[in-house]
């Protein structure tokens, strides 16, 4: 099932108090490629999760397809975003 997908970007004045407390969690991210009609495809490790991403459209609100991957998956796919991380 596809959702939708909403940009949103925000310039703040200042780092918010106590964000060097929080958790966080490393992700790799690459690019597979992109087609003449607006969709990107991408893979994501977070964690030991993996995940192959289907994007559609350009404006702030676009189609999205999140697809989740196995480890040995995402390992095949990887090499192909060289260039693209």
């Amino acid at each position: 099932m596809s959702q939708v997908e909403i940009e949103r970007k925000y310039v703040l004045e200042a780092l918010p108090t106590g964000w060097e407390q929080l958790e966080c969690e490393e992700i790799a991210q690459g690019y597979i490629g992109f087609t003449d009609e607006g969709v990107e495809i991408r893979v994501r490790q977070r964690g030991d999760r993996y995940y192959q991403t289907l994007k559609q459209g350009s404006s702030r609100v676009r189609k999205e397809l999140e697809l989740p991957l196995s480890e040995a998956q995402f390992s095949q796919l990887w090499p192909w975003t060289e260039g693209k991380r």
